[in-house]
């Protein structure tokens, strides 16, 4: 699996319902802060992800990446 792959599956994981078109957004919003790795995850903050997400969503992707 790559890089792309465990990005995207790590969002999969804790909003499993997010839509496809959304998840995508996602993947690429993280990839245009920098994210290239599941270990650049620690450095997101909430307000990241705020253009594409709702409060709560953001706040439980925070809060998950935050505890790995």
């Amino acid at each position: 699996m790559d890089d792309r792959d465990d990005i995207k599956s790590s969002i999969s994981t804790v909003l499993p319902d997010l839509p496809e078109s959304i998840l995508n957004i996602v993947e690429e919003t993280l990839q245009s802060l920098g994210v290239g790795t599941i270990d650049d995850f620690q450095f997101v903050q909430e307000a990241d992800l705020l253009c594409v997400l709702r409060p709560i969503q953001a706040r439980k992707l925070v809060a998950s990446w935050k505890q790995t």
